[in-house]
């Protein structure tokens, strides 16, 4: 018998559930929690044995396991961020070196990080559960980022109830909204 996701009753489906029934093992990727066994599986299915709502439904499902793997990423950078808070150890240009990125870049991908590992947890818990974006969880971190800990908690209460629904221009305009009911400390609404 094969292993069931208890929460939804969907059975796991194997990398031979790929092969011969490609249109059903991608819908039921999209609705069971990422993991590795889901990226075995995943890599299994075949873009052009998949009919088009098969397709799209393969592309939901590798944008969710993209979203815990990038959840996974943000542990590492905040640590490494944790480690040389002061810039003594040159972290951030090894993590500039390591990604690729410009070490400004960096430097924006170790402070959201932070961010997503302590005040932004319930963000960062949607992101590994495949259910909201980094580009989402971004753009959350850059617009509370001047706001005290409990408007940030305020503002990601009421911006996560909808965000596994939205595009991120809707999740910025929803950030934004709520994030301007917060004006910055010392200044005007």
């Amino acid at each position: 018998m094969p292993d069931v996701d208890p929460a939804i009753m969907i059975p796991e489906p194997s990398p031979s559930d790929a092969r011969c029934r490609p249109d059903e093992t991608a819908w039921a990727l999209t609705q069971l929690a990422p993991g590795p066994a889901s990226v075995q599986v995943l890599d299994s299915l075949y873009a052009s044995r998949l009919s088009d709502a098969g397709l799209i439904d393969a592309l939901i499902a590798s944008e969710r396991q993209l979203a815990m793997l990038q959840a996974k990423q943000q542990e590492f950078l905040a640590d490494a961020a944790r480690r040389d808070p002061d810039g003594e150890l040159y972290f951030r240009e090894e993590v500039a070196c390591a990604l690729k990125l410009a070490p400004v870049t960096a430097q924006d991908r170790l402070d959201t990080a932070v961010a997503l590992t302590s005040r932004l947890w319930d963000t960062r818990e949607l992101m590994d559960a495949g259910r909201l974006s980094y580009v989402h969880a971004r753009i959350l971190a850059t617009a509370v980022e001047p706001l005290s800990d409990e408007v940030t908690a305020k503002v990601q209460t009421r911006v996560l109830r909808r965000a596994d629904g939205q595009t991120s221009g809707e999740f910025r305009a929803a950030v934004r909204r709520r994030r301007l009911r917060h004006p910055r400390p010392g200044r005007a609404a």
